[in-house]
């Protein structure tokens, strides 16, 4: 009895011990760039399996400008393929719609962890913790703003709105430069969609000091350069 219970205990502890499989990549089911298949997010890049073969499509991930999740059910890409012989110079952007699922906070701390490049986020990443500030705002556009709520995280910014699509989600990496032009406005100058964009916002409150300066040092955050010389990001 003595070595059954010593052989099954053995046993539960090689196969807890063991390594885990690695994580199947991603597959949302979607529509576009003419065609109905499957984006495939894996560690070195993402494809697209079309249900018309010929539509099949890979990119690398350093060969992509940026991904931006811009709702749970639609992502785009822009890359760095020639768009439209009638815009000189303009890069070509390719949408899709998820048809099946949704964008999940998972996958974007997936593509988070594997691009280097800017990335926009509507939906949350996993993982993020709990926000250290959190400052009730306005995000005013040209139209009709809308409410929601700026966040510091550790690694990142968010505002969080109550319109969706309007959420955001940038590491402090990705965002360019960041201004308190009083202690109620906010100026946050993000990589979007080929250029700088201005995200400007009423706060409700003022946002504590402490909390800016902290966002203030995470984007000026000095980097070492080729050569060994650091300078401001």
């Amino acid at each position: 009895m003595v070595n059954i219970l010593f052989l099954t205990c053995t046993l539960v502890l090689a196969y807890t011990g063991a390594p885990q499989p690695a994580q199947e990549p991603f597959r949302l089911s979607v529509e576009g760039a003419g065609s109905r298949g499957a984006l495939v997010f894996s560690a070195s890049g993402v494809g697209f399996d079309a249900a018309d073969p010929k539509k099949s499509r890979r990119w690398p991930y350093h060969e992509l400008k940026q991904i931006r999740v811009m709702s749970e059910h639609e992502i785009a890409f822009d890359t760095f393929e020639d768009g439209s012989r009638w815009r000189f110079g303009a890069d070509r952007t390719i949408t899709f719609d998820v048809t099946e699922d949704a964008v999940t906070s998972d996958l974007v701390a997936f593509l988070l962890e594997h691009i280097q490049r800017p990335l926009t986020s509507a939906v949350l990443p996993a993982g993020i913790g709990e926000p250290r500030a959190r400052i009730d705002a306005k995000h005013l556009r040209y139209q009709k703003g809308t409410h929601g709520t700026i966040a510091i995280y550790a690694a990142g910014l968010a505002y969080e709105a109550t319109e969706p699509a309007d959420s955001r989600y940038w590491r402090f990496t990705d965002v360019e430069s960041i201004l308190r032009t009083s202690p109620y406005t906010l100026l946050i100058n993000v990589y979007e969609h080929g250029s700088v964009r201005p995200f400007a916002f009423d706060l409700k409150a003022a946002i504590p000091d402490d909390a800016f300066d902290e966002v203030w040092n995470q984007v000026n955050k000095p980097t070492t350069r080729t050569g060994g010389t650091a300078s401001p990001h």
